[in-house]
């Protein structure tokens, strides 16, 4: 069997089938040199067209800030496949970053101030930021230690630089670090190791470094030849105590990005190594850097480059995911066996999910992560009608959703009661022009199946 976005496909029909799909807009996540990449599913295309935020918090819960207007922040609870407005969040305006403590503790930058939850979005506090200006980044230490990084210029180029930390969970804020440099240099990233020390990355070829809280800021970047090369710190990490990983980009050639370059540090941010680079790949800088555990990570960046590590960020994998638009700008990696990566280009971006874990369809039979739960769809392909007979391992509401293959919902079924035992429900499809379409069904909002279906008029 080969597996194409979370589906199989039975091998002899595999290349017709890919011809078949990419007429009908099917987006396959490719590799450079033309290899389907196995298990990876597009499963929500963005329609705001500001959308540039997306984290998540486990496999089911995560958040997006895809507007300059109201509302700032949405929110979705099954996967990234639908995403609620969050009517109540009083942010003010632009939603840089996104990060969590724990399981009920969020904490969202915005312009001027830094937004926190301590009951998982269920009521927000927005506090400004002593000075003025706006965060770009923030990162917990701890559930109350909170460091908040940017500008304080309303305006692009930037041209000052400033740091604030909180020690009660964001309600208070304080300004601990602020210099004036040259137009454009910019404050990119933030990273807390459990050693106690704090990294803060920015450009051009500079990282700042304090052990003591924030209090005091040391610059260790022209002084290290290592990092000297990088123009762009724009990615921070630490895996583990005492570990540093920085990502960006080397400045090479007039009008280009630079290429992607990975700098590791082992003695809290003392000294660096550069681990991984490619002078060979221009406008591929890297944008973002998320750990699963101390030893499995990826990095993210433009024009769908895709590094994985399974040793702490000593040795870089690299790839090129070959269908996306823009690049990945952003990654949630959950655990070794599912995560999340966002590209914002077109429309208002695609939010691409890796999971190995979900059980997948194989011809027109879908067994459900739930025990004893299984989900059938006839005729498979259909016409103007399909019966979803479903088997209830207990009474549940029951709602089916139809997507096209771009990620919008073209049909569905609203929630219905159904007792434990097996059910038809017929769902008319008349309207939908001929392709295929993925099914979605829930049981009490819990995820238990999905599939492809095929409409022929």
């Amino acid at each position: 069997m080969e597996r194409l976005n979370g589906i199989k496909f039975r091998s002899r029909i595999i290349l017709g089938l890919q011809t078949f799909l990419k007429r009908v807009g099917f987006a396959i996540l490719v590799l450079g040199g033309g290899a389907a990449h196995a298990e990876w599913q597009r499963v929500h295309e963005f329609e705001d067209e500001l959308t540039w935020v997306v984290r998540f918090q486990d496999a089911e819960r995560g958040w997006a800030g895809p507007a300059l207007l109201p509302p700032y922040l949405y929110r979705t609870t099954n996967g990234g496949f639908d995403w609620t407005p969050i009517e109540e969040f009083p942010g003010n305006g632009y939603v840089a970053e996104i990060e969590f403590w724990g399981s009920k503790r969020i904490a969202v930058a915005t312009l001027n101030s830094v937004t926190t939850s301590s009951d998982s979005g269920v009521t927000w506090s927005a506090i400004a930021l002593p000075g003025g200006g706006y965060a770009t980044e923030i990162a917990y230490a701890d559930s109350n230690l909170i460091f908040a990084i940017g500008t304080d210029d309303q305006l692009l180029p930037p041209t000052r630089k400033q740091i604030h930390r909180s020690l009660d969970g964001g309600q208070t804020w304080t300004r601990v670090f602020y210099e004036i440099d040259h137009e454009g240099w910019s404050i990119n990233d933030v990273a807390y190791s459990a050693s106690g020390t704090v990294i803060v990355g920015s450009a051009p070829w500079e990282v700042l470094r304090s052990t003591n809280q924030g209090i005091n800021w040391q610059s260790i970047g022209d002084e290290d030849p290592n990092l000297f090369p990088i123009l762009e710190v724009n990615a921070l990490v630490s895996p583990s105590s005492g570990v540093f990983i920085a990502a960006g980009a080397v400045d090479t050639l007039p009008g280009l990005l630079g290429f992607p370059i990975i700098a590791r540090s082992s003695d809290d941010g003392q000294t660096w190594n550069i681990v991984w680079q490619n002078p060979t790949a221009y406008d591929s800088m890297i944008y973002d850097l998320s750990f699963a555990d101390s030893l499995n990570g990826w990095a993210v960046g433009r024009n769908g480059t895709f590094l994985r590590t399974t040793d702490g960020g000593e040795t870089w994998t690299w790839s090129v995911f070959d269908s996306i638009r823009f690049g990945f700008v952003q990654a949630s990696y959950l655990s070794t066996s599912m995560g999340f990566v966002f590209d914002p280009g077109g429309g208002g971006g695609s939010l691409w999910r890796w999971d190995t874990t979900t059980a997948v369809v194989e011809d027109d039979h879908d067994r459900s992560e739930i025990t004893g739960t299984q989900i059938s769809v006839f005729p498979n392909p259909f016409n103007a009608e399909a019966t979803f007979r479903i088997e209830l391992a207990r009474p549940s509401q029951v709602q089916v959703k139809i997507y096209d293959l771009c990620g919008r919902i073209v049909a569905g079924m609203s929630e219905q009661y159904r007792s434990e035992g097996i059910h038809s429900l017929k769902l008319g499809l008349v309207p939908l022009a001929t392709g295929m379409y993925i099914y979605r069904v829930t049981a009490d909002k819990y995820p238990v199946g999905q599939g492809k279906i095929l409409h022929l008029k």
